[in-house]
């Protein structure tokens, strides 16, 4: 059954909605997920569906959204060669921390 990806219904709570909007995802996105992403089960008999950077929760009959959030990032390999580059500035800046001249934080909040 192939059907217009606007006419899948999916009933939104309350919680879902508000993830989606704090997270500039919108309800078009769930549709195509559910349409076209990879499902899984969840906790409780609920539906894990991934689809284009973004994961989806819904209820176990796929009709409600739980929640939604940018799916996590994927492990990406290091070499040999800049594994050990890294180690050598580490130790460096370890022992002569004024060779530092700015700073970089990066947070990556994945807590949902």
């Amino acid at each position: 059954m192939d059907r217009n990806t606007s006419l899948i219904t999916i009933l939104s709570t309350a919680h879902g909605q508000l993830r989606r909007e704090q997270r500039d995802i919108d309800k078009r996105n769930l549709q195509r997920a559910l349409k076209y992403g990879r499902s899984e089960r969840a906790y409780r008999g609920r539906w894990k569906i991934d689809f284009d950077g973004i994961t989806f929760i819904t209820d176990h009959l796929k009709s409600r959204e739980v929640t939604a959030y940018p799916s996590p990032l994927q492990d990406v390999p290091i070499d040999r060669a800049t594994i050990e580059k890294q180690n050598r500035a580490r130790t460096l800046l370890q022992h002569k921390p004024e060779l530092a001249t700015s700073h970089t934080i990066l947070v990556i909040d994945n807590s949902g």
